[in-house]
């Protein structure tokens, strides 16, 4: 990854935070009312904490690329906070999911699963190309996720009917489920991924707040939207 093209880019992208006074400019909307509604899906909601499950290895054994510098970025501008866990194999994996839903992280709403996918079946790599697909983490999840969204941060998973999405969706109790159609960049989408969590920010945790969360993407990154084919059902 090149450092310095990922700081500009994030540097362009990154939302700018609530001030909490006077009128703010939101994206080209500048309104009283679009800052009410941030402070008020702040309060409602709180942070929405990320909870991030990543591939011990992107590209080589000694590869240091990784999601996390996505995460600091967000952590260090007071969007949020995270945890984010390495995983190599089944069990790690197994271990880690229910492990989330201790009670303890109730206030890390957003599950992130950042790895290697694929459309065919939907689904995400381990290690060693082992495989998970939607129905095995339907399972697992078991209908746990209410008040939670699923954020697939690998490659074309989200290319699939969407019959099938939706009973996922259904399966896992998720407010929503969201990622990628296509095999993407990898700097883009580091430049996307902090749109994506730190628009979640600035809406409620209900079916109208994810609705305006899809909307704000397109209007701020119309063409990476596009570029990456992101998708989200709810």
């Amino acid at each position: 990854m090149m450092e310095g093209g990922i700081r500009s880019s994030l540097r362009c992208l990154a939302p700018q935070p609530a001030t909490g006074i006077g009128p703010i400019s939101f994206y080209g909307i500048s309104s009283r009312e679009t800052e009410q509604e941030i402070v008020m899906a702040r309060r409602s909601d709180q942070k929405k904490n990320v909870f991030c499950l990543e591939t011990y290895s992107w590209f080589k054994r000694k590869d240091r690329t990784s999601v996390e510098p996505v995460l600091e970025l967000l952590k260090g501008m007071g969007y949020c906070d995270y945890l984010r866990r390495d995983v190599a194999t089944r069990s790690e994996f197994e271990y880690f999911i229910n492990h989330y839903f201790r009670n303890e992280y109730k206030n890390y709403p957003v599950l992130q699963l950042s790895f290697h996918g694929s459309d065919d079946p939907p689904s995400i790599f381990l290690g060693n190309d082992e495989r998970i697909c939607l129905d095995n983490l339907a399972r697992l999840i078991k209908g746990r996720c209410s008040k939670r969204v699923i954020y697939f941060g690998s490659c074309s998973t989200m290319n699939t009917h969407g019959a099938t999405l939706k009973k996922f969706m259904r399966n896992t109790g998720a407010l929503a489920v969201f990622g990628y159609r296509n095999e993407v960049d990898y700097l883009q989408s580091a430049a996307f991924e902090t749109l994506i969590l730190g628009n979640l920010q600035e809406v409620s945790f209900t079916k109208q707040g994810v609705r305006k969360f899809d909307r704000l993407l397109k209007e701020q990154a119309a063409h990476l939207y596009k570029t990456l084919g992101f998708r989200l059902i709810s």
